[in-house]
């Protein structure tokens, strides 16, 4: 038995330990050059560690064996069918893994280099349809997907190889049809993809090739039990579940995510035994799992790859809390129990998830080893790179180049990330939060939870129900207070969102938003102090403090103070220093847009008043200004800023919604002067922002529109230049949830500042210090209400 045969069978009789010992001591022993014993070694290797779940072990050997087929490529020799082997495991591990745009450049490789070099009817030509199939489910185009998968089985059904050379993957196809099916809500596709993938996954031919399978054969266990308990079937869930929890602890002695899917769905089951005991071990023990799969493989994904890689473990952690809302919903736990803490630990441990990981990479430069600073400049320098390639008409064509660009992004990022100390999705200490709590401050933290379930219609079809809740904790200085829920969520994602909005824009008294937004959330505001107000959902694209309470006839800013956090995590995270507000500020105004292409947006004369008032008052209180006005309110410029404890830029604002970016950070922006022969178009997008330097600065205020709007995603908040000004470490941002008044901001903004720098109140007192003012001048909110701001409170 060869070498690599040999891992392989140990991985076949899932024997992973022993694999391993055999595997790093082989490919100790053999030498460097001898490709032909490494390529096979290495491919079974990272086979290996992608089973075991330690992605960054199964990526160095799948390069590694990569490596040896590019070699050959590029020097002419015609590649055989184990080559093909290795370019079609990595294309597979890079959609699991998350990185997209290295799985799409390999399928495109194999197929393109398959064609006409083997029996046409050959199967293994057509295994880049499985995974292209694969890929477009991940990326959410279930047409494309199953268009892709349904060509491949149909191919292998046809061919005259129909023997076990492709058993298993002809299984995969069919597993992947039934979550599809599943996502859905098409249950009766979704059962009979399912019984097919199980039925398959148990031949002999696939356990000739596969040994016992046990995960596989798991996944379409467990996938056919959420299919006949969706469906009603109960006590039928029950035992696929059971047997593939059996199956699971029989073979496998390794946690695998696998398991993590198997306890939410006995979770599930334990509902109709109501034992609440029960549901809380199975989710006990499923988060813990998930959290240490996170964390062993987390840290050293790029953002891009994170972003992918993140989307089962929302869909796992959504489906813990649709099992603990229908267990309250049934009475079977309490709005106080003690284990909703536990619940809160676990959704705040992945909350931000992506957002804490980029704040490391943007504000640790110094932990870099000097070798690797030219690394960090050059990822910073291809960053903004591909962001003027993306937005400029030049390069519109361009998608080889853009997508090389962001390749070799991801591959930089990586490369800095191993250098960075491996960061641990920690448990939330409540009391560590709550310790600098005053008496009577509160807080309140959101979780959106997808309460979507399929639904027959009229014609006995099943389909998908779309439903939402918003899950709400009430904590304050004596610790978890209780849990409440709103559970209109779509209404308030669809109608009552567009109220709110058509109410500031025709300048309409708004008798409905407080009710279905605040008042629902049931937060206690007699003689509180400060709330500290974590958003999720929709709550993030709107402002809070401008809502009126029609009954009391007053805003909520006038009632309560509230201090907006991405995450409760920020009150210990965020620490600031107490110190007095340092007066030395970069202000940014009235941009020269002579440069631009196509159509200039329009001049903003009142900006450079607005600047020249601020400057006048800095000066006034001994503070200082660098101010950059006309020509020199350029992207350029804006990019060598560093040291400005404040931060004011007041120009245009942008904001593309659902503008079909290959990121959502590009869809939101700052208008500044540019010029496209410099290299820069004068757009500084959100993406481009989070490169700034701006460690220094405390606070940020972006005086345009819509500056504090984003795509927003369910435990990542808004993904645009909030999220920008967050990952550089600034303190408090102040922005705007529309389009504003020019002559109104310049006044508001006048007394912002005056209130921050000569009457030294913080921002939060400042803002609203100059609500106060203003809605006596101005009554309509559409003048004042637009800003909102995102920070811990100083003290």
């Amino acid at each position: 038995m060869g070498q690599a045969s040999k891992v392989t069978h140990l991985i076949k009789r899932e024997n992973f330990k022993a694999a391993e010992e055999y595997g790093l001591e082989k490919l100790e022993t053999l030498e460097k050059k001898d490709r032909a014993a490494r390529l096979p070694l290495m491919l079974a290797m990272g086979r290996l560690y992608e089973a075991l779940g330690d992605l960054p072990e199964a990526q160095k050997y799948l390069n590694s064996a990569l490596e040896y087929v590019q070699v050959k490529y590029d020097s002419g020799d015609r590649l055989t069918l184990s080559d093909y082997d290795v370019i079609d495991e990595f294309a597979l591990y890079s959609i699991r893994a998350g990185n997209f745009l290295e799985a799409e450049k390999w399928i495109e490789f194999s197929l393109a280099n398959r064609v006409g070099k083997y029996f046409k009817n050959n199967p293994t030509n057509f295994r880049p349809y499985l995974a292209k199939g694969l890929l477009f489910y991940q990326r959410n185009q279930p047409d494309s997907a199953k268009y892709y998968i349904e060509e491949y089985l149909f191919n292998i059904r046809n061919s005259n190889y129909t023997g076990h050379l492709e058993i298993n993957r002809y299984a995969d196809g069919f597993q992947i049809l039934s979550e599809m099916a599943l996502d859905a809500g098409n249950l009766e596709e979704a059962k009979k993809y399912a019984r097919n993938a199980k039925r398959l996954q148990k031949h002999s031919w696939t356990k000739r090739e596969e040994g016992k399978n046990t995960v596989k054969r798991v996944r379409a266990m467990n996938t056919l039990s959420e299919v006949l308990y969706l469906m009603g079937r109960v006590q039928r869930a029950q035992e696929w579940n059971d047997r593939a929890f059996k199956l699971y602890l029989k073979n496998i002695r390794v946690d695998l995510p696998v398991l993590n899917e198997v306890l939410v769905q006995r979770s599930h089951l334990h509902l109709f035994h109501e034992d609440i005991e029960g549901i809380k071990g199975l989710i006990r023990q499923a988060a813990e799992k998930e959290i240490n799969y996170i964390s062993r493989n987390f840290s050293l994904l790029s953002e891009y790859e994170k972003e992918n890689f993140q989307v089962r473990h929302r869909k796992l952690f959504n489906k813990m809390n649709k099992v603990m809302i229908e267990a309250w919903s049934r009475d079977l736990i309490g709005n106080n129990d003690p284990f909703w803490v536990e619940v809160l630990d676990y959704n705040t441990r992945t909350k931000g998830l992506i957002l804490n990981e980029s704040t490391r990479l943007y504000q640790k430069e110094e932990l870099f080893a000097d070798s690797l600073h030219s690394q960090y400049e050059a990822w910073k320098f291809l960053k903004n790179q591909f962001a003027f390639m993306v937005s400029s008409k030049k390069y519109k064509n361009e998608f080889e180049a853009i997508q090389n660009i962001e390749s070799e992004i991801i591959k930089l990022e990586r490369v800095l990330l191993t250098a960075l100390p491996v960061s641990s999705v920690d448990s939330l200490d409540i009391e560590d939060i709550l310790k600098d709590l005053k008496p009577r401050d509160k807080i309140i933290e959101l979780l959106r939870v997808d309460t979507s379930s399929p639904t027959k219609n009229r014609s006995g079809e099943w389909k998908k129900q779309e439903d939402a809740v918003y899950l709400v904790f009430h904590l304050d200085n004596g610790g978890f207070n209780n849990i409440s829920l709103v559970e209109n969520g779509l209404e308030l994602e669809n109608r009552y969102i567009n109220y709110y909005n058509n109410s500031i824009k025709y300048r309409l008294t708004d008798t409905l938003s407080y009710d279905a937004f605040w008042k629902s959330l049931n937060v206690e505001e007699e003689n509180w102090g400060k709330i500290y107000f974590s958003p999720d959902g929709i709550y993030n694209l709107m402002n809070p403090d401008n809502l009126w309470d029609t009954e009391n006839e007053k805003y909520l800013f006038e009632k309560i103070n509230l201090i907006n956090l991405t995450s409760i995590r920020r009150l210990n995270e965020v620490k600031t220093t107490g110190n007095p507000l340092e007066l030395k500020a970069c202000l940014v105004g009235n941009p020269d847009f002579d440069h631009y292409e196509g159509i200039k947006p329009e001049p903003l004369p009142e900006t450079a008043i607005e600047v020249t008032e601020i400057e006048v008052m800095l000066n006034r209180n001994e503070g200082n200004s660098r101010v950059l006005m006309g020509l020199s309110a350029s992207e350029n410029e804006l990019k060598k800023l560093s040291g400005c404890p404040i931060l004011h830029v007041a120009t245009h604002g942008i904001f593309r919604q659902n503008a079909g970016s290959r990121n959502a950070m590009l869809n939101s922006g700052l208008l500044l002067a540019g010029n496209p022969e410099e290299g820069e178009d004068g757009i500084l997008t959100a993406y481009e922002a989070a490169g700034l330097n701006l460690r220094d600065t405390r606070i940020a205020v972006l005086s345009a529109c819509d500056t504090g709007l984003g795509e927003i995603q369910s435990g990542e908040g808004v993904y645009g230049l909030q999220r920008a000004f967050e990952v550089n470490g600034v303190d408090f941002t102040l922005m705007s949830m529309w389009k504003v008044d020019d002559s109104a901001t310049r006044e508001f903004m006048s007394e912002f500042y005056s209130q921050l720098v000569e009457q030294k109140l913080d921002p939060y007192a400042s803002l609203k210090e100059t609500r106060n003012k203003m809605k006596d001048k101005y009554q309509e909110t559409y003048y004042w209400g637009a800003f909102k701001l995102v920070g811990a409170s100083w003290e």
